[in-house]
């Protein structure tokens, strides 16, 4: 999804930033949305206490891609795609099944990390053509 496309002189800015009052996502959306689409410029993955954090992202992004091309082989070898209509309900049933398998056996990188934490990151924001995507 592209969510950068609110074309503004120059540049683009994401249809869910506000210049009035920023981010308009609810604050649960804003990582999941925003981690590498809307605010990549505010340097966090630079920050020294952030490095773990930074870490996890790296390994999380390796894992999503390993993970969606395990499961497309899975499925593509029952002979189930998306593209023929008539096997979408049970696509969605085996994929429900893989995802869960997943949930129960998270990789080690998933499970080192705190399942809530609070850091705080002071940045000066720009808005309008001063913010450039």
């Amino acid at each position: 999804m592209t969510v950068n496309n609110v074309i503004e002189g120059e540049s683009y800015r994401c249809r869910f930033h506000s210049q009035a009052g920023g981010c308009t996502l609810p604050q649960h959306l804003r990582e999941s949305v925003c981690r590498h689409f809307v605010c990549a410029g505010i340097g966090w993955m630079e920050e020294e206490g952030l490095q773990d954090w930074r870490d996890f992202f790296e390994n999380l992004t390796e894992y999503e891609i390993e993970t969606n091309n395990r499961w497309s082989e899975i499925l593509a070898a029952m002979g189930i795609t998306l593209r023929k209509p008539d096997l979408r309900d049970r696509f969605f049933s085996e994929l429900a099944k893989l995802y869960q398998e997943n949930l129960d056996n998270l990789p080690d990188f998933m499970k080192s990390m705190p399942k809530e934490e609070v850091r705080t990151l002071r940045r000066s924001l720009n808005f309008g053509t001063a913010w450039i995507l």
